[in-house]
């Protein structure tokens, strides 16, 4: 596995400055709307088990995200999401930010 010290960097910087426990709780408060379930696939590989509690974070805080599972030995998420709160770009988008690139598997 290739290591980047940036990425981890990133999402250390997210585990430790986006809140879980109120977004979490709130989003399981609100009514439950349609839920898709999308499967990502990751590049580059997750280099380290803080990558993905980072990636898994990043998903879950989302308002509309109803949970995250990430796979590190596929370098899959599956997440289940409501389209009507957000939108899978929005998805791919926030992935982004803590520097991989996720596309839709099909």
């Amino acid at each position: 596995m290739k290591f980047s010290l940036l990425r981890c960097v990133r999402v250390a910087a997210v585990i430790l400055l986006v809140p879980v426990s109120p977004v979490d709780q709130s989003a399981a408060d609100e009514p439950k709307g349609m839920v898709v379930k999308t499967v990502l696939k990751l590049e580059p590989e997750i280099d380290c088990p803080s990558c993905e509690d980072g990636i898994k974070r990043t998903l879950v805080t989302a308002h509309g995200v109803q949970s995250a599972e990430v796979d590190v030995l596929t370098n899959k998420v599956t997440v289940r999401y409501d389209p009507t709160r957000i939108k899978l770009q929005a998805l791919i988008g926030r992935i982004g930010v803590i520097g991989y690139k996720a596309t839709e598997v099909k």
